[in-house]
């Protein structure tokens, strides 16, 4: 059976590029969802202008078997702008002021990346001002 799907696959190889590159990403996908972590993150858009609305952002993670969460934050160039502090509860939430050194960070889209023991997410949230 496997030798029939093979030379199947090596005499139809121009027709079937597509089903093999579809089955790779899907293969990729279910592998990259494995490894990420849930969270949830609110609000997305953040105003840190001290008015006490949605002048922080919040990480909300699945952690239930307590594995040490860490999470910082980079401009769109790549450059680290800050290291996420803990909220209430460490195992499960992150937090970040909008702020580099102890400055507020110019309007834009920043990505953040959350790493719960092995486990590594990513995402964006945008500063407006």
């Amino acid at each position: 059976m496997k030798k029939n799907l093979l030379n199947f696959f090596k005499r139809n190889s121009r027709r079937n590029r597509f089903v093999w590159d579809a089955v790779t990403l899907c293969a990729l996908i279910a592998l990259f969802i494995q490894n990420s972590a849930a969270i949830q993150v609110y609000p997305r858009i953040l105003t840190p202008n001290g008015d006490g609305w949605n002048d922080k952002v919040l990480i909300e993670l699945e952690n239930p078997a307590l594995l040490p969460a860490t999470g910082e934050i980079f401009d769109e160039q790549g450059a680290k702008v800050a290291d996420m502090s803990h909220g209430v509860n460490a195992d499960t939430m992150l937090l970040w002021d909008g702020k580099h050194g102890g400055q507020p960070v110019p309007s834009g889209i920043y990505f953040y990346r959350i790493e719960i023991g092995s486990r590594v997410t990513m995402g964006s949230v945008v500063v407006a001002h």
